[in-house]
Parts: C-alpha cells; structure tokens; sequence
C-alpha cells in the first residue's frame, strides 16, 4: 500500500512539474513581443557625409528630422535603404525639426501614429541606424519614459541613442509616440565628451499636429 501511494506520488509530481513548465512556456510566449514590424518600418537614411534614420508611415511616406534633410543636396543627395532609393522632400519644420519625405516604390510594413502622450515609466523601443558605418546593423534599445519637456516639444527617455539614431522611431506598443531628435551631451571629460544614456524625442502632439497640417494620415 505504502509502495502505492509513493508511486502515485511521484506520478502527481511529475504531472505538475509538466503542467508547471507548459505554463511557463505558454506565459513566456505571450509575454514575448514582436518588434518586427517596427523594425520593418524604419529605414536608414544615408550620404556620403553620414547617415540618420526615418519611420515609413504610409507608402511611400517618410517622417524624419529636419536637421538630417538639411544635408541633402545635389552633391550629396540623402537616399534610402540598402537599395538607396532617392528622396524628396516634402516639408520641413525646423521649429520643431520634423521633416516628411517622399520615397518611391517603398511600400509597407507601416506604422501607427499614437493618438496620445505616452505616461511617465512606460516602457519604450528606439528603433534606428546609429553609428551606421561601423555596426553595419539596425539597433533596437529600449527603456523608460522619464518625462516631457512640452514647450520644447520633447520627450525624454532613458533608452540608449547614438548619432545616426535621428529620425527613428520612439515607440510604445508597436505605435510610433516620437521622432528621435537628439541624445544628451555634457561635459568635457578630459578632452573627451560625456553622453549620458539619455535621449530625447519629438513628442506625440506636435507629430500629429505637424501631420494633421499637412493632410497625412496614419489610420
């Protein structure tokens, strides 16, 4: 009898440590989150001077910043993607330095403008091609929102950013809540510069704002 219940015993451990580890594996894959297609969306923007980055949110339409499209020109013209497709550009705002451009034949994955100001501590994705050159790779960071700087027309995150990240995408559940504008930079350490991992990004109102006044939209 007593042989029995052990072997039942076992039988029902063995049983649970099953079911645990199915549940495990089941919760792991919902909490598992798929950047593909933010990643899909968002292209490098390049010259022989250097590079940035840019979100595709239509066909054939493009939201970067405007201090990279000022580096288009006859002599150095911006083009897009490994295939370097031509760009032209369509406006450029350099109060809050947003820029649409227009990329032909470039099709989706596309992303969603979000309607709405993320929250403080949510958790974000920087989606871009920093330091391009070198790494010869896309980077997704991620991190938190530490606040706003509206009347700069900011927002401020903790994910890592590097030159080649303006442009890209600042994200939240796979929709697009700013336009990487710029890291933090202080300092002179001895000759060399600081950067703190610190970013900052044109804020969700003033995208939508700047779309809605040019007749774009995402939804």
């Amino acid at each position: 009898m007593l042989k029995s219940f052990v072997i039942s015993l076992v039988v029902s451990l063995v049983v649970a440590i099953g079911v645990n580890h199915q549940f495990a594996v089941e919760q792991a894959k919902f909490n598992q989150v798929d950047y593909s297609q933010i990643r899909q969306a968002t292209y490098v923007i390049s010259n022989d001077r250097g590079n940035g980055s840019g979100v595709l949110i239509a066909p054939n339409l493009m939201l970067t910043v405007a201090h990279l499209v000022k580096e288009h020109s006859p002599e150095t013209p911006l083009v897009v993607g490994s295939d370097k497709k031509p760009i032209t550009i369509l406006k450029v705002d350099e109060s809050t330095d947003l820029a649409l451009v227009w990329v032909d034949k470039l099709d989706c994955p596309c992303v969603l403008v979000a309607k709405y100001l993320p929250k403080v501590d949510d958790k974000v994705q920087i989606v871009g091609f920093p330091l391009y050159e070198t790494v010869k790779t896309q980077i997704l960071t991620e991190g938190l929102i530490q606040g706003f700087v509206l009347d700069e027309f900011r927002i401020v995150t903790s994910a890592p950013i590097a030159p080649g990240n303006s442009g890209g995408g600042l994200f939240k559940k796979n929709e697009l809540i700013g336009i990487v504008s710029q890291g933090v930079q202080i300092g002179d350490y001895f000759g060399t510069s600081i950067i703190v991992h610190l970013g900052r990004s044109i804020d969700t109102n003033t995208i939508n704002k700047f779309l809605k006044e040019n007749n774009v939209s995402t939804r």
